[in-house]
């Protein structure tokens, strides 16, 4: 099939499409009348360089405005909404139903979005890599081509990566394609995985051979170097080899020593571009709506901080029927959900990333009581206060030390280790005792939980959740995924766009409601259906 020729070289243009689509509440129907010419927009090395360079945006704005962050994250119930804004009502509500993949949908920004924006990354970025294979020199002598080169390999590994992590296939597109001649097939998602993943190795290995620095505007306020770049390759990588999994067979079938290996190599420090001010091209959607005052947007699901109840709220709530589950106030030793002090009022004082909301949930009582919660999310409060500016992490070292954990917990590693990297953030952040190796190993199966007498299974998967909440676009849902805690009949993955079926003739399909690629009820109890 052709491959729409809204991917092909359009350099920044793509990005002003994406923004105002995703700004707006349905995408925009646009075709470019004015799209430049490829050849002179490829002719000087000014050019090439500002398309390469602009690539990573159009990959931010794919992933990090609104759709399809916002949808991904109340889907994988880790914050939870029932406004109808970009699908977040229709993934979220139970029983759940399947994906409308349809022309007139008026949410298809979730699918649109990602797919047009990440290709069009993909697209600015080979076409940039065409030039300089073609002989391009950018700066004295071409003295800035290997720097372009990485920079380009890394938007084509994380673009690949995130449409692989999203759909349940794509397109594989490099600078070998000719978008206007060439014929393109789907490829399934793990395939396009392993493209992702050759092309951050590529980008590794140009970062090693070289000696640069990316200036500060490639990525929003961060100049890295040639060796940070690397890290954040390896990272991606390490993200990537583990998120794609589909259920919790695959998870396990992991190639771990490789994703652990990737881990050792990644960032030190947490990987947060800047912000550049709230709806302006540089923000990141869940942390913006995620941590507004009252919780008008967003309020914190149960199923994230309802684990750590020492009453019998939470599974009282549990083993209610959705429809009969109302708010109520978490007991917790968790100091990131509460201090444990109260107000004169009697209201919880805020724990380090949450806080008790003075109001009842804003929502609309018809669309779901379930959706309710008491709590809001308050960890990067500091972007609200500063309108949008400031980091605004989308991977923590966190991250990778619970990814090293979880290695180690599939295979049968080192206990002492997986409780040492639980305990960075279970003590320092939660406040909790610590973590040992005589907790016992435990299952992926396990209900998440802090408590002393549950396995180090059960706290890895707590720990992560609080920690990497609302950072990476869908952290949340592909962990869950991977887990087998999707809420029953959740798609657990993406449709192709039918926009792109329909004009490449091909038929239009979906995921989810009990249908095709579905989550599967699970076979015990389950933190997000049953008490525990």
């Amino acid at each position: 099939m052709k491959l729409l020729k809204i991917l092909s070289t359009y350099g920044l243009w793509m990005l002003l499409v994406v923004a105002l689509s995703i700004l707006s509440c349905q995408d925009l129907e646009v075709t470019n009348q004015n799209a430049p010419d490829e050849e002179r927009s490829l002719a000087t090395p000014e050019n090439v360089e500002a398309l390469v360079s602009g690539s990573f945006l159009s990959w931010w704005a794919a992933l990090h405005y609104s759709a399809p962050s916002s949808a991904l994250i109340t889907t994988a119930d880790a914050l939870s909404c029932s406004w109808g804004n970009w699908g977040m009502q229709d993934l979220s509500s139970e029983p759940r139903a399947a994906f409308r993949n349809f022309l007139t949908y008026v949410y298809r920004e979730v699918v649109n979005v990602p797919w047009y924006g990440l290709y069009g990354a993909i697209s600015s970025a080979s076409d940039g890599i065409k030039a300089i294979n073609g002989g391009i020199q950018i700066g004295a002598n071409g003295a800035n081509n290997p720097r372009a080169l990485a920079f380009a390999k890394f938007v084509q590994g994380i673009g690949h990566g995130y449409v692989a992590l999203i759909f349940d296939k794509g397109y594989i597109l490099d600078e070998t394609v000719d978008v206007n001649k060439d014929v393109l097939q789907l490829k399934p998602y793990n395939e396009v995985m392993a493209e992702a993943i050759k092309r951050l190795e590529e980008t590794i290995t140009l970062c090693q051979a070289n000696n640069f620095k990316l200036p500060n505007t490639w990525i929003n306020g961060l100049e890295l170097t040639s060796a940070e770049l690397a890290q954040v390759a390896n990272s991606y990588i390490a993200r990537f080899r583990a998120q794609v999994a589909r259920t919790a067979t695959e998870r396990g079938q992991v190639d771990w020593a490789k994703v652990m290996a990737h881990v050792d190599q990644g960032i030190t420090k947490n990987f947060a571009p800047e912000g550049n001010g709230a709806f302006n091209d540089w923000w990141h959607s869940v942390q913006w709506y995620g941590s507004q005052g009252e919780g008008s947007w967003h309020r914190v699901d149960y199923k994230l901080i309802g684990p750590s109840d020492k009453s019998t709220g939470y599974q009282n709530w549990l083993s209610k029927q959705p429809a009969d589950r109302t708010e109520f106030e978490i007991d917790t030793d968790d100091k990131r959900i509460w201090n444990g002090t109260r107000a004169t009022n009697g209201r919880q004082n805020p724990g380090k990333y949450f806080k008790y909301e003075a109001t009842g949930s804003p929502f609309p009582p018809d669309r779901g009581l379930y959706h309710y919660s008491r709590y809001g999310w308050d960890r990067y409060q500091s972007y609200i206060t500063n309108s949008g500016r400031g980091p605004m992490p989308i991977f923590l070292t966190t991250e990778l030390d619970l990814f090293k954990a979880e290695g180690l917990l599939w295979t049968n590693g080192d206990l002492n280790m997986v409780a040492t990297l639980i305990n960075k953030t279970r003590v320092t952040n939660g406040e909790y005792p610590p973590a040992t190796a005589a907790d016992g190993l435990g299952s992926v199966t396990d209900v998440r939980s802090p408590f002393a007498n549950s396995s180090l299974w059960a706290k890895l998967k707590y720990e992560k959740g609080l920690e990497c909440l609302g950072t990476g676009s869908g952290i949340d849902f592909f962990d869950r995924r991977g887990w087998n805690e999707l809420v029953t009949d959740s798609p657990i993955h993406l449709p192709v766009p039918a926009k792109e079926l329909q004009v490449t003739n091909q038929g239009v399909y979906t995921f989810g409601g009990g249908g095709p690629g579905s989550a599967p009820k699970r076979s015990r109890p389950s933190p997000f259906e049953r008490p525990h």
